[in-house]
């Protein structure tokens, strides 16, 4: 069994330490349990990642509101927009501001008003670079 320190120095001056995730065979030399909130829109189900993500410090916390700008820790936005839209009707109970909401996704605006401590896994519209088919799609368009 590899031991491993629980952070990692950021490779940017000035910016907070981040958390090492472990391998199957490993675990930390010192564990401190961050109750850190893992921010998701649904429920996860995948038995590894809950493994990997609640032995790395993290809580699970649903997303209960459209911005992003009054949460902490880690957010999980990797819904498509049909699961998207839903969750905003579900927090609006309106499909009018759903689709509204829905739509001001592209612009991205709550992103800038952000803790600046939140990691985000990915951002809006960020799909073509994201997965790799698409990535080699609009590569070889952009030659």
């Amino acid at each position: 069994e590899e031991i491993i320190s629980q952070l990692r120095p950021s490779l940017f001056q000035n910016m907070p330490p981040f958390i090492n995730f472990q391998a199957p065979k490993q675990r930390y030399e010192n564990f401190i349990s961050f109750d850190i909130p893992w921010n998701l829109w649904t429920v996860i189900t995948n038995p590894l990642l809950i493994h990997c993500m609640t032995r790395a410090g993290f809580r699970m916390k649903m997303i209960t509101d459209v911005s992003y700008s009054n949460l902490t820790g880690a957010i999980w936005d990797s819904i498509d927009s049909k699961t998207r839209f839903l969750m905003f009707l579900k927090i609006t109970k309106s499909p009018i501001e759903a689709a509204r909401l829905l739509a001001g996704v592209a612009n991205s605006k709550d992103l800038l008003k952000m803790n600046k401590e939140v990691k985000i896994n990915r951002l809006p519209g960020f799909t073509s670079i994201c997965r790799k088919d698409e990535l080699a799609r609009n590569h070889k368009i952009y030659r």
